[in-house]
């Protein structure tokens, strides 16, 4: 079980040998242990690599849930769900190339009724209202 649907990869890269100066603004009540202290209130520009979003769109990505671990949640007296899930592709390169997703990512702390609903299924439930995925559909 899985779902299907487009998606768009974004990776950044750094541009070799290019920089750019970003302007990092200092707010005046730091508190005293912050080790930028010194700084409060001030302005300074720092020089950085340059990195650029490398954008691909997968017309046909496969999401594969990984884990599940729920938990009773004893302090509010809830029972929550955790999701471990990677995306492909598609369906296809999760079959050839089971250990090379394109992402793999969590959703923690999701409120269940404990006992009541599956966490797989409840987990792709919850991955199809995620506004990555809304449009994918249930393979």
């Amino acid at each position: 079980m899985g779902l299907i649907g487009k998606y768009t990869h974004i990776e950044n890269q750094v541009v070799e040998g290019e920089t750019q100066i970003v302007t990092i603004e200092h707010p005046k009540n730091l508190d005293e242990n912050d080790r930028d202290f010194e700084k409060a209130g001030t302005t300074e520009e720092l020089e950085v690599p340059k990195v650029i979003q490398i954008l691909t769109d997968y017309e046909e990505a496969y999401i594969n849930i990984k884990a599940t671990t729920t938990f009773k949640y004893y302090q509010r007296d809830k029972t929550v769900l955790n999701i471990t899930y990677e995306v492909f592709k598609s369906k296809q390169d999760r079959i050839d190339n089971p250990l090379k997703p394109l992402k793999t990512d969590s959703i923690e702390m999701i409120e269940i009724k404990a006992g009541v609903e599956n966490d797989i299924l409840k987990g792709y439930e919850i991955l199809s209202m995620q506004p990555s995925f809304t449009d994918f559909i249930v393979d």
